[in-house]
């Protein structure tokens, strides 16, 4: 597997050597600069910005956010799974219609084990997923880039990460953040 890490994110960079010359399970892991690339696979791509070139519109996408707006123009047919939306305005309620999601609500009652069994289930219907994940699904009090209360906290959002990563079929996760450190973290538990 790859890393590749926008040149801005420095940090993350230091952070998954460091942590994967201690850990010996790892030592096959490579980490690149993120140089305009169109598409890799079995990476981790790590951004501030969202970017839709890593998007194989015949995968499946699995979308951890927390609202559907920066989707709009990805969202044309049923291969979408959404995790983690605690914002809704009026015009999403028609594309929510087209995809399967999973809200912060729908979470909370369900319990994160069995959204995660749904979750991963509905992931192995495709012939390869690709995963976005945005730190706004997490929690205020986990990310203090975001300020709509209700979100995931770090540590369910990591366990949720450890068991999709096991899915034979994933090709591309693309991981977007300002937060170098929860970056660097997320990239070692999906490696």
């Amino acid at each position: 597997m790859k890393i590749y890490i926008n040149k801005e994110l420095d940090k993350i960079r230091e952070y998954v050597a460091d942590v994967l010359q201690e850990n010996l399970t790892k030592p096959f892991l490579e980490i690149e600069d993120l140089i305009d690339i169109k598409s890799a696979d079995e990476c981790i791509i790590i951004q501030k910005d969202f970017n839709k070139n890593f998007i194989d519109k015949n995968s499946g996408l699995l979308i951890f956010d927390k609202d559907i707006a920066k989707y709009h123009d990805l969202i044309s047919d049923n291969n979408i799974i959404m995790a983690g939306i605690r914002h809704f305005k009026a015009k999403d309620h028609d594309l929510l219609k087209k995809i399967k999601y999973y809200s912060m609500k729908e979470i909370s009652f369900e319990g994160i084990e069995e959204t995660c069994n749904a979750i991963m289930s509905a992931c192995r219907a495709f012939k390869s997923m690709n995963v976005i994940i945005n730190s706004d699904v997490l929690d205020p009090a986990f990310n203090m880039n975001d300020n709509i209360p209700g979100g995931l906290s770090t540590r369910e959002l990591i366990y949720l990460l450890q068991r999709i990563k096991l899915i034979k079929n994933l090709n591309v996760v693309q991981i977007i953040t300002e937060d170098e450190m929860l970056g660097a973290k997320l990239a070692i538990e999906l490696s």
